[in-house]
Order: C-alpha cells, then sequence, then structure tokens
C-alpha cells in the first residue's frame, strides 16, 4: 500500500511533467477560495483557538493617517500611540479615506497570502520540478497557522508576501546582473521591518554583517546585497526620525518592547513570560505580585513606561536568570507549538499551532535526509531565506512572543522541503522483486 501511495504520488509530481497553465490556473483558484472561505467563514470554525488580534488598532492608526497623523499624544494606552509600525496601517489607509467597513480590509490579509505563494512558486522554479514548486507555492498560502490569522487583520501575512517578494527580487539582482531589482528587493525588506517593527533589530544584523563582509571581500558579486540593505535602511529612516521626535531613543522602533522583555523576567509564580496586558495586570489576581509595579507607572507616558518596565525587567534577569533562561525555552515551544501561555489552557492552540509545525518539521527531516543522500548544495537564496528566519527567531526568544512571530522561518523551511522532494523524485527507484513460483508437482 505505502509503495503503491508513493508511486502515485510521484506520477503527479513527475519530475518530466510540467505545469500548464491550466494546472497553475487551478491551483490558484482553489488556493484564493480557500483563503477567502478562511476569511469570512473562518471566525466561526476557529473561534476555539483564536489568537489575540489588535485589528482594531491598525485600523485606527490607518484612519490617523488618512487624516494627516499617526501617534496622538493623548491616546497611550497599549497598542497605541508607538505601540505598532505604520506597514500595515498604510495599505489600509486607501480603505480607511474611502470609509470601508473592516470587513472589506481584511481582504489585505488573503491577498498578501497568494501574492506571497506566487512569487514562492515563481523562486522554487529555478531548483525544482513545475509541479512541485506549484505545490510548494500552495503549501505557503495554506499553512493552517497562516488561515488562522485570515479572520481578522494581522501584520504577519503582509509581512510573509514582503519577505518572499525581498528574496525573490534579490535572486532576480544576482541572476541578471540589474541593480535595480536590488533597489526592489530593499524597498520589500523595508516593508518587511515597517509592517513587523520588532525585525528592525534583524535588518541592523544584516546591515552590518553585510557591510562587514563586502568590505571584507571587495567583490563586485556582494553589490546586490549591499544595496539591498542600504535602501531597505533608507526605507525605514523616516519611522525612526518619527520615533525619535517622540521618544529621544534612536533607534527606536517601538515603545512595546519594555513590557514584552518584563514578562520574560517577571518571577511571578504560573507565569510563563507570555505578554499580558497592563489591564489584565491591573485586575488580575493572578498578577498580584507584578501589580504595584504597574500601578506606579500606570500614569506615565507610554514611553516612560516602556522604559521602566525595561529597566525592572534588566534588574530581574541579573537577580534571576535562571528564572528569565526558563521563559525563553517557553517562548521557544510558544513560537514552535503554541504553548505554554500564562493561566490559560494551550489545548486548541496546541491543535491548530502545534500539529501543524511539527508535521512541518517532519517533512524537512525527510528532506534533509534527501539532501544529504544526493549531495545537493542548497542555492544562495534558499539560505537566504534560512539565515533571515533563524535571526529573526533569535531576535524573538528574549522577549514575549506568540507562535504568529515564527512567519518569517517557514518560507525557507518550504524551500529546503521542496528541494529535497525534488530529490525524492530524482532518484530512481528500486524495481519490484519478481517472485518465481515453483512448478506444480
Amino acid at each position: 500500500m505505502v509503495r503503491g501511495v508513493s508511486v502515485r504520488i510521484r506520477s503527479v509530481l513527475d519530475a518530466n511533467s510540467p505545469a500548464t497553465g491550466t494546472l497553475v490556473c487551478g491551483v490558484l483558484l482553489v488556493v484564493a477560495l480557500i483563503l477567502l472561505a478562511a476569511t469570512y467563514l473562518g471566525g466561526h470554525l476557529l473561534t476555539g483557538a483564536r489568537s489575540y488580534s489588535d485589528e482594531s488598532l491598525y485600523v485606527y492608526f490607518a484612519r490617523n493617517i488618512v487624516h494627516g497623523k499617526y501617534a496622538v499624544a493623548s491616546q497611550q494606552t497599549d497598542g497605541k500611540y508607538l505601540w505598532h509600525g505604520p506597514g500595515l496601517p498604510l495599505v489600509l489607509a486607501p480603505f480607511a479615506a474611502l470609509n470601508l467597513s473592516v470587513h472589506v480590509m481584511r481582504i489585505v490579509g488573503p491577498t498578501s497570502l497568494v501574492l506571497a505563494g506566487i512569487m514562492m512558486w515563481r523562486l522554487l522554479t529555478r531548483w525544482v520540478s513545475p509541479r512541485l514548486a506549484v505545490l510548494g507555492g500552495a503549501l505557503l498560502s495554506l499553512f493552517l497557522p497562516f488561515l488562522r490569522l485570515l479572520p481578522q487583520l494581522y501584520s504577519e501575512p503582509l509581512e510573509l508576501m514582503f519577505l518572499v517578494a525581498t528574496i525573490l527580487a534579490l535572486t532576480k539582482a544576482y541572476e541578471s546582473g540589474q541593480l535595480r531589482w536590488a533597489v526592489v528587493s530593499g524597498l520589500c525588506a523595508g516593508g518587511v521591518v515597517l509592517t513587523r517593527v520588532d525585525e528592525g533589530w534583524v535588518l541592523i544584523i544584516f546591515t552590518v554583517g553585510v557591510l562587514l563582509f563586502a568590505a571584507w571581500k571587495r567583490s563586485r558579486k556582494q553589490i546586490p546585497a549591499v544595496v539591498c540593505v542600504v535602501v531597505a535602511c533608507v526605507v525605514c529612516a523616516p519611522w525612526l526620525a518619527y520615533t525619535y521626535s517622540l521618544a529621544h531613543q534612536f533607534p527606536y522602533w517601538a515603545s512595546s518592547g519594555g513590557e514584552s522583555l518584563y514578562w520574560m523576567a517577571s518571577t511571578t509564580p504560573g507565569n510563563t513570560g507570555s505578554w499580558t496586558s497592563t489591564t489584565q495586570a491591573l485586575t488580575d489576581p493572578n498578577f498580584a505580585p507584578d501589580r504595584p509595579l504597574f500601578e506606579r507607572i500606570a500614569h506615565l507616558p507610554q514611553v516612560e513606561r516602556a522604559s521602566r518596565l525595561q529597566s525592572a525587567a534588566v534588574r530581574l534577569i541579573r537577580q534571576y536568570p535562571l528564572n528569565f533562561l526558563k521563559h525563553v525555552v517557553e517562548n521557544f515551544t510558544r513560537m514552535v507549538f503554541g504553548a505554554p501561555y500564562s493561566f490559560q489552557s494551550s489545548a486548541a492552540r496546541l491543535v491548530a499551532y502545534g500539529v501543524p509545525d511539527v508535521a512541518l518539521l517532519l517533512l524537512l527531516g525527510w528532506a534533509i535526509f534527501w539532501l544529504r543522500r544526493r549531495f545537493t548544495r542548497l542555492p544562495f537564496s534558499v539560505k537566504a531565506l534560512l539565515v533571515v528566519g533563524a535571526v529573526s527567531l533569535v531576535v524573538h526568544l528574549p522577549v514575549s512572543a506568540y507562535t504568529r512571530m515564527n512567519t518569517p522561518m517557514i518560507p525557507g523551511i518550504i524551500a529546503v522541503i521542496a528541494l529535497g522532494a525534488d530529490g525524492w523524485l530524482r532518484t530512481p527507484q528500486p524495481s519490484a522483486p519478481i517472485v518465481r513460483r515453483s512448478a506444480r508437482p
């Protein structure tokens, strides 16, 4: 039976079979319909595993942009002021200008995932069979944890689209030698950071690394990567200038970091390092040990509150380093498996996130086996995706994170799986042994 399934899969994904226009359009249509269904019907199907969404805050910022402002000094509660970057609000601003409802705005999520899948398909066609490339793009668009984000507005689908676009454009820059593609790559990389401003630290790490490597090698081959990171920094410069004018700190990506670091350092029994709102800290009996601090800083401006929480977190980390390391481990499992959360049941999240993530990791292990067996070297673009995902993971580990924050890791993993599957398809299979029956007496 297993052999029969293997033969069937090989026949469907035959390395020599083209991906016809009809097949591509058909897959694209099915993917789009599933994403639209998840967007407008998924809220009723997945309520048991719903994550926290800042949808109302993104709409709030979009309307502020329409009226020529962003952070409002009189509105400095959690989520507002400098809590979020302008990437998604800028995309939503035209909808807000037309006074369209949030239901219409939610089309941004599935559209972003469709475009990410299309660009992933175009990227994979360079290294794997045509049908397998189509399947890889569809898998990225339909990855179950991403579908969970569609019933409301989240920044991760847009971040994913910008990330895949960054690598695809950079690949084209190296293939064609045209710097305009490197500029496009940098614009898209800037879009990633403005959409998820915590990725700004990833940009800083890559900028320093790329510039040092280019200075060491002194080769024209490094020019596209240098152009990419420089353009990305230029794209982010207005945001950093804006935050500096309000926070008087540089680089200041957002004001949410202090609170996120504090909960990773908190020694409250039962706390696992997951993010908790100020309102919950002030009212939930489980957080009684943390309440005096939050009461003392409640009247302060948001930037000052974040600074006080960061200072308190640093003191706690120095006093209780093992507690912080424990929360880092819990943060890793939360990013990968969707659990644990402080004083919350994690069963629904384990099903919604843990199962697909474990399946993806198993496929990754299978792919690595076939790549090693065939001595296949990973293309530069796939390595870039993997490194971006790994650095992003490391950047997020010290502060409270959700599973959706591992989004930058997924394209690289899917690319490796596609390469491994292609190696499996191109490996000749042994013929079934011929069983000779003895003649009847």
